[in-house]
C-alpha cells in the first residue's frame, strides 16, 4: 500500500499536474483562449435556448449536462482538501489549472463533435476512444481507454463520489451514511434508466 502511495504522490505531484498544465497553456495558446475568446457566444447561445423545441435538448440543459460532467465532488472537496493542506497559496494554483483545464476541455469536446458517429437509432456515439482509433489510428490505444473509461467511472469515481456525499451529509446530519449512499444510487438509477437522446455532453461520457 505505500508503494502505491508513493507512486500516486510521485505522479500527481511531479508529472501529471504539470502535464496538464502545459498542456493548457499550449492549447490555450495555440487556438487563441477559447475558453475567453467563446465565453460570450457561449452565454449569448444558451440564452437563446433556455427551453428545448421539439423533444430536443435547449442549451441550458446541455450546459447543465457538460458542467455536471466536469465538476464533481473533487471539485468542491478537493477545494477544502487543498486549502487545508496548502494554505490559500492552493486557490491560486486551483485557479490556473482551471483556467488552462477549460482548454483543454475545448479540444476534447471538438474532438468527441468530429469523430462521433450517429447509429442506427438516431443517436450518437464519441468521445476520446473514437477520436484516438479514428484520428490517431490506434485501436489497441483506444480499446485500453475504454477499459480505464469503465474502471474509473464506473468503479472508482462513483465510489469516491458517493463517499463523498455520505460523508458530507453525515457530518450534518447525524444518519447512518448507508442513507445518502443509497439516495444518490436511486437518483443516479432513474437519471440513468430514464435516458437523453442526443445530448452534446462532454466526449468523456459518450465513450460507449
Amino acid at each position: 500500500m505505500e508503494l502505491f502511495k508513493h507512486i500516486t504522490d510521485l505522479l500527481w505531484g511531479s508529472v501529471i499536474a504539470y502535464i496538464l498544465l502545459a498542456v493548457g497553456l499550449y492549447y490555450s495558446i495555440r487556438l487563441g483562449a477559447p475558453q475567453l475568446k467563446y465565453f460570450k457566444l457561449a452565454i449569448g447561445i444558451m440564452k437563446k435556448n433556455l427551453k428545448s423545441k421539439d423533444g430536443s435538448i435547449s442549451g441550458f440543459s446541455a450546459l447543465c449536462a457538460a458542467v455536471g460532467s466536469q465538476v464533481g465532488t473533487g471539485s468542491l472537496v478537493g477545494v477544502a482538501t487543498a486549502l487545508v493542506a496548502g494554505g490559500p497559496g492552493a486557490i491560486f494554483w486551483m485557479w490556473m489549472t482551471a483556467l488552462f483545464g477549460m482548454a483543454i476541455t475545448f479540444a476534447e469536446t471538438i474532438l468527441g463533435q468530429l469523430f462521433r458517429e450517429k447509429i442506427e437509432d438516431g443517436t450518437y456515439r464519441g468521445g476520446s476512444a473514437y477520436y484516438i482509433e479514428k484520428g490517431l489510428k490506434n485501436k489497441p490505444m483506444a480499446m485500453l481507454m475504454s477499459v480505464c473509461y469503465v474502471l474509473t467511472f464506473g468503479l472508482f469515481i462513483a465510489s469516491i463520489q458517493t463517499n463523498s456525499i455520505a460523508a458530507s451529509f453525515t457530518g450534518v446530519v447525524d444518519v447512518h451514511p448507508l442513507i445518502p449512499g443509497i439516495s444518490v444510487v436511486i437518483l443516479t438509477a432513474i437519471v440513468t434508466v430514464g435516458g437523453v437522446k442526443d445530448l452534446p455532453i462532454s466526449p468523456r461520457l459518450l465513450f460507449l
